[in-house]
């Protein structure tokens, strides 16, 4: 029912009518135990990865961002969609061509959750990691301080 609805839903909210059930379920600290909230599922669909662009945050982060073939997902047509970091495209084995399912994070972003590898092109190539900054063709670095949890590669400015 939910693609019929004239709304766009992510969740739903159960409750029971009868208020003699109601006061049998009670309330608790924050909300009524009558009442629960139901989140749904992210809708999915697949399509093809065609190439990942990198772009440069305001923090000097490469980011890469998903070109993908058009495909609509709850309501929108979509053709890019976040890879968050160069590790997370390594560990999600993205290739150029690789069918991949998409969805949209909080029914907003839209983001690829993975490759479908069953559908693999035969000779697609691995997602490229920059060697230069796309802005201004300085080399790309890598972060190297111990604490620092993120180690994407950062553009380095000709200074």
């Amino acid at each position: 029912m939910r693609a019929e609805l004239p709304v766009g839903i992510d969740g739903v909210v159960i409750k029971m009518n009868d208020t003699a059930e109601q006061a049998t379920a009670g309330f608790g600290f924050r909300f009524p135990h009558w009442a629960i909230a139901v989140k749904l599922a992210a809708v999915e669909r697949q399509t093809v990865l065609e190439d990942v662009v990198w772009e440069v945050g305001r923090t000097g982060v490469l980011a890469p961002t998903a070109i993908l073939a058009p495909v609509e997902i709850d309501g929108s047509t979509v053709t890019r969609a976040t890879l968050h970091n160069p590790a997370d495209i390594r560990r999600r084995d993205l290739h150029l061509g690789d069918t991949v399912t998409a969805y949209k994070a909080g029914d907003i972003i839209p983001r690829v959750q993975g490759a479908v590898v069953q559908l693999r092109p035969a000779g697609a190539l691995e997602v490229p990691l920059p060697e230069v900054c796309p802005n201004c063709g300085g080399e790309s670095t890598r972060r190297r301080n111990a604490g620092d949890a993120r180690k994407e590669p950062r553009a380095r400015s000709r200074r």
